[in-house]
């Protein structure tokens, strides 16, 4: 089995001369030369086993195709001598298989390093390019060339990290970029793997399709591995940077591929502003908050499950609702404002019955009885009111369907469950207005404004993030942590400031509006670059988060520190630039230099490269549009300014960005 091994390797060598030294750092220990991971070679560990199966497998009998080769040759000693050698061939090639499912059933560890994961695969893409079905085709070449760029990895993972900034920045590029290219292969691999056995499932090779399950089963996994390390080794490089410690890039592959993992308690509350569920964990007396994976649901899926369950009629209304786009977001928001009413109803109901209640058992005094009857009348009055509501609300669900169909009052309130209001504004947001289809990945948005902001050498304007699993009472639930944003939302701040302002007029004072930093200044200009740049339209004062302090003689509020958080809506075909762009030109008279110089580095190609790994293909040409408009604008406002003799990075400039009113982040 070792000298089979390294021939499958040499192979790979060969294939591609850039891995030369991979096998030995994959398998040998660097110091002893002992192996690092004897299992892999562990001949009497697997021996018994593998025995046992070749025994049953060479006991199948000749092929046709075997009986053929040995009745063609002439004398008894030839057919004798074929036939000792197709049994040869079919035990080296049972030893392969065997080693081949060897490495699928313990590839996928997830605490083996990233090395011997990638050896394991690499073995298993090796073994399947050299099948017959596969070799020499466009697949099995793609499945070698897999191979060795699993090993330029290892390879790479050996070098010292340089923490001199231009090399740091080009090397984490390297990497995020073969591992995505990595990633990308391995589900084109996998495709085209299923298709080939959807095909064998119609020609009744069994142990074909067998084999394709087993490696479909393979690629999916392990393409979600490497994915999930790559979106967190720029987390992991930042962190290991901040340090300056030396560390090989391998270390740093390795401590982004295990990820955090929490147990949420029983009654831990969900924390999210009702669009999805968010958990706050506690990480080592930090707060992080979890989000599991979201998709864009697809419309007739989600109103086949989420909706219209045990409707009379379904199949024929889900058609018809999701026919077009205009009558899809019609008819949610309509269902929107009936779900919000009935919930409303119910709570005054209960508020009903506890107020009567209340006055047939409560020792009360006269006056004390008085308020209650008063508030109960007022609740019984609300209740009229929002009966007559959800009539309307009915009336305005069917005008949305047209004439073509009509629900009733009872089935229209059955199909308004409570629980989906909760997910109907993320859906309509999503495809109304950051314009993503079905399927488009919310969670991975999160990592893509992370990398954009990466690319602009902006890297503290968002939160990091990390992938996750927790373990709640329904099982466990896979997804990612965002770290919380230090200070407070922006939102509270501004609440501060209207408070405060009350108190002091009391005493005749008056009190300026809130005011920036120059340093806040600036990353509140980069944030609105990049959100516009990505097409974020769910940047508001409560995805915002801030430092401050305040001036205890005039009242005044100060700016120092801006971060944003909650970064899942964008990177759709959201097309408008207009917040800093008005008529073709940059609406202000300053940009940080730092900001312009970057951007006028960046290409659409380089651009279009980098985020292709986080972003859907359909959403990347908007994406170098928006990036391309807003670049355009920024190179013509120079010119202006330059004919002009003004200087566009006067860090003095841009007086009016110093006033917190000029950033209207309601997009």
């Amino acid at each position: 089995m070792r000298e089979y091994l390294d021939k499958m390797l040499k192979k790979s060598v060969e294939k591609a001369s850039e891995v030369d030294g991979v096998i030995t750092y994959m398998f040998r220990n660097s110091t002893t030369g002992e192996l690092k991971d004897k299992e892999l070679y562990d001949e009497e560990k697997n021996i018994e086993f593998i025995k046992a199966q070749e025994e049953k497998y060479l006991t199948r009998g000749y092929t046709i195709e075997e009986m053929d080769q040995v009745m063609n040759v002439g004398t008894f000693e030839k057919k004798r001598s074929v036939a000792k050698k197709i049994e040869k061939d079919r035990k080296k090639e049972f030893r392969q298989k065997m080693l081949f499912q060897a490495n699928i059933e313990k590839g996928l560890e997830y605490n083996y390093p990233i090395e011997t994961h990638a050896a394991r695969l690499m073995l298993s893409l090796n073994y399947l390019s050299m099948q017959n079905r596969y070799k020499g085709t466009d697949l099995g070449n793609k499945m070698q060339t897999t191979a060795a760029m699993l090993g330029d990895i290892v390879k790479f993972g050996e070098k010292k990290v340089d923490y001199t900034p231009e090399l740091f920045k080009a090397s984490l590029y390297t990497v995020t970029t073969m591992f995505g290219y990595v990633t990308k292969n391995i589900l084109s691999i996998r495709d085209e793997v299923k298709l080939d056995a959807e095909k064998k499932v119609r020609s009744k090779d069994k142990e074909a399709v067998d084999d394709a399950k087993a490696v479909v089963d393979l690629l999916s996994k392990s393409a979600e591995d490497l994915g999930n390390t790559m979106l967190q080794i720029e987390t992991k490089a930042s962190e290991e940077l901040q340090k300056k410690s030396a560390t090989r890039w391998a270390d740093i592959y390795n401590q982004a591929k295990l990820a955090n993992t929490f147990v949420v308690q029983k009654d831990m509350a969900d924390t999210g502003a009702g669009t999805s569920v968010v958990y706050k964990l506690d990480d080592h007396g930090r707060n992080v908050y979890f989000k599991g994976k979201e998709e864009v649901p697809d419309a007739k899926k989600y109103f086949t499950e989420k909706i219209f369950r045990g409707v009379k009629g379904k199949e024929e209304l889900i058609d018809y609702v999701t026919s077009s786009t205009p009558r899809t977001l019609d008819f949610l928001l309509a269902l929107t404002a009936l779900a919000g009413t009935k919930d409303e109803l119910q709570k005054a109901e209960a508020d009903k019955l506890a107020l009567e209640k209340d006055l047939k058992e409560k020792e009360m005094t006269e006056e004390e009885k008085k308020k209650t009857q008063e508030k109960l009348n007022a609740v019984i009055l609300g209740i009229e009111n929002k009966k007559r509501n959800i009539t309307s609300s009915v009336t305005q669900l069917n005008f949305s369907l047209g004439d073509k169909y009509e629900l009733d009052e009872e089935t229209a309130l059955k199909i308004a469950k409570s629980e989906i209001a909760k997910e109907m504004n993320a859906v309509v947001v999503a495809m109304e207005r950051a314009k993503l289809s079905g399927g488009a990945s919310l969670d991975k948005r999160n990592f893509a404004t992370e990398h954009l902001a990466f690319l602009f050498d902006s890297d503290d304007l968002v939160v990091k993030s990390s992938a996750a699993k927790i373990f709640t009472n329904e099982g466990m639930i896979s997804g990612f942590v965002m770290q919380e944003g230090s200070g407070k939302e922006l939102n509270d701040v501004l609440n501060e400031f209207y408070k405060l302002r009350e108190e002091r007029r009391k005493e005749h004072l008056e009190t300026p509006p809130p005011v920036l930093s120059l340093a806040a200044r600036d990353k509140f200009y980069k944030l609105k670059f990049m959100d516009i740049m990505a097409g974020q339209i769910d940047r508001h004062e409560g995805n915002v988060m801030v430092k401050h302090t305040v001036n205890k003689e005039t009242g005044q509020i100060t700016i120092t520190d801006v971060i944003g958080i909650d970064n899942d809506m964008a990177f759709g075909n959201y097309d408008k630039i207009f917040e800093l762009v008005e008529n073709n030109e940059w609406k202000y008279d300053y940009c940080p230099r730092d900001l312009y110089e970057c951007v006028m580095t960046i290409t659409p190609e380089l651009l279009t490269i980098n985020m292709a790994n986080y972003v859907e293909p359909e959403y990347i040409p908007m994406l170098v549009k928006r990036f391309e408009g807003l670049k355009n604008a920024l190179i013509d406002k120079k010119k202006k300014l330059d004919a002009q003799h003004k200087d566009f990075f006067d860090v003095n400039g841009g007086e009016e960005l110093l006033r917190l009113n000029t950033y209207n982040f309601h997009v």
